[in-house]
């Protein structure tokens, strides 16, 4: 397995537990990336959720 793949957020605390990874190791890689925060770009997001047709026409005009 690549360090990359086993230093991965989503799994790293497990590898951790099995011996895989050093807690040490770890951080010498968090320490290591690269910071990018002044390349990102704000954005905004708005949600909107869709009902199905069927359950729109089965609440019926009421459901309002």
């Amino acid at each position: 397995m690549s360090i990359t793949k086993e230093m991965d957020i989503r799994v790293v605390e497990r590898n951790i537990s099995a011996g895989k990874v050093d807690r040490k190791e770890y951080n010498a890689y968090l320490e290591s990336l690269e910071d990018c925060a002044e390349l990102c770009e704000e954005t905004e997001t708005e949600m909107v959720m869709h009902l199905k047709d069927d359950e729109t026409e089965a609440e019926g005009p009421s459901a309002k």
